[in-house]
């Protein structure tokens, strides 16, 4: 990997404000083996130098010639919650932005849900609390994370009590046009109404994001889903779901009340992340610790069908 030296790197040719420009990554970083990678960018682990502990990185290609307004990412660096990936450092040089991360090693939400030896309404509220735990600090620091799905949620660590956390919140500050156009051509399922009908967006979007993953975690399939896209739309823009036997017939009524408000198709009768929060489901003492057998089976299948969608 190439680093530029600071001297040679035109301001003229940076997106961001905010980033490491004392140092390159090079003076602080040694890289490590790859992880993974797709769309013009991979992960890495990468080790602070004279450090044991370490880190993720993310290196994107900017493959673009056109001059962009810079964009401020300094909120994204401060200091979040257990239930957030902390960003630690960025750089940034002409042709690459490169973020440093806490590095997780837990795997993902529906990966540990599909393995679990009990699996209960109880279980999913706790995961949707600290979802919404996550959310609340970014929201608070004005962060609208725009793509929340399965595959940005991922558990700290191995251990039963590692905390879940949201990854990739610092993306949609950088990338928002461009978040927003592959997530409505790649996950509209998770997409709120007001994304497809030329509306401004705001926080509510996650919130909308957030009743879907719930939805899917109490029965197993997704809210909305067509093989034509248009009518997919269409449900979505109607809030066009339903709680349909038997798969809703053992959850409680606080749940499915829980997911009705997140799903509202009027933003201002959405919840905030801070009503969401003290929701009787979502504080989990509304929530049954019934064996949800069923549930977790179609959870498995799901996850099988959207990892092989995204290879």
């Amino acid at each position: 990997m190439h680093y530029e030296r600071l001297s040679d790197i035109d301001d003229d040719n940076l997106w961001l404000i905010g980033t490491n420009q004392r140092q390159t990554f090079g003076d602080l970083y040694d890289l490590g083996k790859k992880l993974g990678g797709r769309f013009g960018s991979f992960i890495c682990i990468c080790r602070r130098k004279s450090f044991s502990v370490s880190n993720a990185v993310k290196i994107i290609d900017k493959n673009e010639k056109t001059r962009r307004s810079k964009v401020d990412i300094k909120q994204c660096l401060q200091h979040m919650n257990e239930n957030v990936v902390r960003l630690l450092d960025v750089f940034e040089t002409p042709k690459q932005i490169i973020l440093i991360q806490e590095l997780t090693s837990g795997g993902e939400l529906f990966d540990r849900i599909v393995v679990m030896g009990h699996y209960s309404e109880r279980v999913a509220a706790n995961a949707v609390h600290q979802i919404l735990n996550g959310l609340a600090v970014l929201h608070k620091f004005g962060i609208v994370h725009n793509n929340l799905k399965p595959e940005n949620l991922l558990y700290a660590d191995s251990s039963e009590t590692a905390p879940l956390k949201i990854s990739d919140h610092c993306l949609s500050t950088i990338f928002a046009n461009e978040i927003i156009k592959q997530r409505m051509r790649d996950s509209p399922e998770y997409c709120a109404p007001e994304m497809f009908d030329g509306r401004i967006t705001s926080s509510s979007v996650d919130i909308w994001s957030v009743g879907v993953i719930t939805y899917i975690l109490l029965c197993g399939y997704q809210p909305f889903q067509h093989n034509q896209r248009n009518m997919l739309f269409k449900q979505i823009l109607k809030g066009n779901f339903k709680f349909t036997s038997p798969a809703w017939d053992s959850i409680t009524e606080n749940g499915k009340d829980f997911v009705k408000r997140l799903l509202s198709v009027d933003v201002y009768k959405r919840p905030t992340v801070r009503q969401a929060l003290v929701h009787p489901w979502a504080r989990g003492i509304a929530a049954k610790h019934e064996y949800l057998e069923d549930t977790q089976r179609k959870i498995k299948e799901f996850n099988h069908k959207r990892k092989q969608s995204i290879q």
